[in-house]
């Protein structure tokens, strides 16, 4: 209900983020704004590179592969992606000691999966890259 509020107020132009109590507001607030975006983050026409990327079998590869195929989305959706990722690099950086709490195998293993998700905040690939069926 609070991300509800808080969707008006960043509608209307009038909202304050110091005043949110609950971070994770924040998270969904940015992840419904992705949700509702007309084409995903990483666009449709780039949907098929971007799942290719899997295929490349060396790591420094896959970066580079990945890197060419980021630097071809229009001009909007780079500067969104890169803000975004900067904002989880900070994220990532002031919670490090946390994250190896967070991953899937800790959260299958000691908690029940589906209710008790800890880190959804990590949890963005369904918001960045849809799943569609492949062409």
């Amino acid at each position: 209900m609070e991300v509800n509020k808080l969707k008006v107020s960043v509608d209307q132009g009038d909202y304050d983020f110091s005043e949110v109590l609950n971070p994770h507001n924040v998270v969904d607030l940015l992840k419904a704004f992705l949700r509702e975006l007309p084409e995903p983050l990483l666009t449709y026409s780039l949907y098929n590179r971007f799942l290719d990327s899997r295929l490349k079998p060396d790591a420094k590869e896959r970066v580079k592969y990945l890197h060419e195929v980021i630097l071809k989305l229009p001009p909007a959706n780079l500067a969104v992606l890169k803000a975004l990722i900067q904002l989880m690099h900070k994220y990532i950086s002031l919670h490090l000691p946390l994250l190896n709490t967070c991953s899937p195998t800790f959260l299958s293993e000691r908690h029940n999966l589906p209710n008790k998700i800890k880190c959804r905040q990590l949890l963005w690939q369904p918001v960045l890259l849809p799943i569609f069926y492949r062409t």
